[in-house]
């Protein structure tokens, strides 16, 4: 399925600011993390796309989702333009994280997520995963350790 509207960024976000009541106990991840604030932009993106329940399908014929990510996540055109055509949640989340450096990767997994908002759903279990790799020195192995084959 793919997803598609033709909405610009800044009426998704001024729509969906009755959504973060929800998070008002918690503090704004976005402004502390990278990783939050790519979530952050993908849920706006993806809730006024209609993608949100399903989280498939190219998000990248959103207006203003290329611009967003490079002006506030600091991402450059390709990635960008790679992470919209991405159809998968997981594949985004998996994409999003290698292209964080080792310090954002720890920010990330190190934040308490009852405290700030997660703008990843499901990444409570990454998280657990990552802490017990941490010691070792690497954020890497979570992503790279699901993979059975």
């Amino acid at each position: 399925m793919k997803c598609g509207a033709n909405h610009s960024l800044m009426e998704s976000q001024e729509s969906s600011q009755h959504d973060l009541g929800e998070f008002s106990e918690r503090k704004q991840s976005a402004g502390h993390s990278k990783f939050q604030r790519i979530g952050w932009i993908l849920k706006i993106i993806e809730e006024s796309v209609g993608c949100f329940d399903d989280l498939e399908g190219s998000l990248a014929d959103f207006d203003g989702a290329l611009e967003a990510l490079e002006k506030y996540a600091g991402l450059g055109e390709d990635e960008c333009e790679y992470l919209l055509a991405l159809t998968t949640h997981q594949d985004r989340f998996e994409y999003v994280w290698r292209l964080l450096n080792e310090e954002e990767r720890e920010i990330a997994i190190q934040m308490d997520y009852t405290q700030w908002q997660n703008f990843w759903p499901g990444f409570e279990t990454f998280q657990m995963r990552a802490l017990q790799y941490a010691p070792t020195g690497s954020l890497e192995s979570p992503v790279e350790s699901t993979d059975t084959r």
